[in-house]
């Protein structure tokens, strides 16, 4: 089932009510999130500069930005650094990789020939205890859209204006109040966002 069941116990948000049936096919859900040190590898291997890796939303993406790495990511001394804050140090392999857009993400799963999962592949993932929480959002392939019956919440304006546009992001950052992270909860992004702390994690190809 996915969504909040109804009579769900505290507060549940408009665009996770409620819950409805979902079928997931098998699937191999990475565990963890791409890494600093994995990214890194797609970003040496000329990855900004491979168009057949980027999707056409993606390409213009690029062209408009003039993007070559990461938005927080420098290249000084011959070794790749990252902006944590107010403060640069170099990129930690193992630790996960954030402040990507979609359009990046995407570019990473061609290259690595895997693909984003979907929110409800990844909703199944969390609830069976198969994933990790690695601290930061993670985009699906999913567009963020409604729940048959949806119906907005007093404040209408929440949910119900980013159907179609937006993307949907599942878990949660390190930012993330504790009382929100549970594996119902969605948030929702333009694709071309890169300044929240957001990540990915992908499945295997079927």
């Amino acid at each position: 089932e996915r969504g909040a069941p109804r009579g769900s116990d505290g507060f549940v948000f408009d665009n996770e009510k409620w819950g409805h049936p979902a079928t997931v096919d098998p699937v191999t859900v990475r565990r963890s999130t791409v890494t600093e040190g994995e990214y890194s590898a797609f970003v040496d291997d000329g990855g900004y500069d491979r168009p057949e890796l980027w999707t056409a939303a993606g390409r213009a993406w690029l062209a408009d930005t003039g993007a070559t790495g990461p938005r927080y990511w420098r290249w000084p001394d011959g070794q790749w650094e990252a902006r944590r804050f107010d403060r640069w140090s170099p990129i930690t392999p193992d630790a996960p990789m954030v402040h990507v857009t979609r359009h990046e993400a995407e570019a990473w799963c061609r290259w690595a020939q895997r693909r984003l999962p979907t929110e409800s592949e990844w909703e199944y993932a969390a609830l069976s205890g198969a994933i990790e929480a690695d601290g930061v959002w993670e985009w699906t392939a999913s567009p963020f859209e409604p729940y048959p019956g949806f119906e907005p919440d007093p404040y209408a304006e929440y949910s119900a204006p980013w159907f179609g546009t937006h993307v949907s992001v599942r878990g949660g950052s390190t930012a993330t109040p504790q009382r929100l992270l549970h594996p119902k909860f969605r948030n929702f992004y333009l694709a071309e966002r890169d300044d929240i702390f957001v990540g990915f994690r992908t499945c295997a190809l079927a």
